[in-house]
């Protein structure tokens, strides 16, 4: 078996140090050219809301959950889904934030997911940009 020693590799590393460093440059000035010019810019954002009540308000002032408590509790999650997507909610959120924008775009780009007969949802906002915000052609 050959042995390398430390000094022979380093003096191949070194000798070729100058092309190292400009494959790395025009790597990273690529990618940077890739993710700027030609893929359109997605922002998300979500949350999990659980939908009940605090354990000061439970029935009868235990901790415990009731079952008919978990019942209502996973009842209204659709309810509440819904209550995100509506009109006055994505208006106070428009005047709230100054976005320039309509009702229907951000509903367009707001959804929730409830998975399941669960007691809690996810709402959520997506937005993608299929512009270059003026800086390719």
């Amino acid at each position: 078996m050959e042995e390398i020693s430390l000094i022979e590799l380093w003096d191949g590393i070194r000798k070729r140090l100058v092309w190292i460093i400009l494959a790395a440059l025009l790597g990273g000035v690529a990618a940077f050219a890739l993710s700027r010019f030609v893929v359109a810019p997605k922002y998300e954002a979500s949350t999990t809301m659980i939908v009940g009540r605090p354990n000061d308000m439970q029935t009868g002032g235990t901790s415990q959950i009731e079952y008919n408590d978990l019942l209502v509790n996973q009842r209204l999650v659709p309810t509440y889904s819904e209550i995100i997507r509506s009109r006055t909610i994505t208006n106070d959120v428009l005047s709230n934030l100054a976005l320039d924008m309509t009702s229907e775009e951000l509903s367009a780009d707001h959804g929730t997911d409830a998975p399941g007969q669960r007691d809690y949802f996810r709402p959520g906002y997506r937005h993608h940009t299929g512009t270059c915000d003026g800086y390719c052609e």
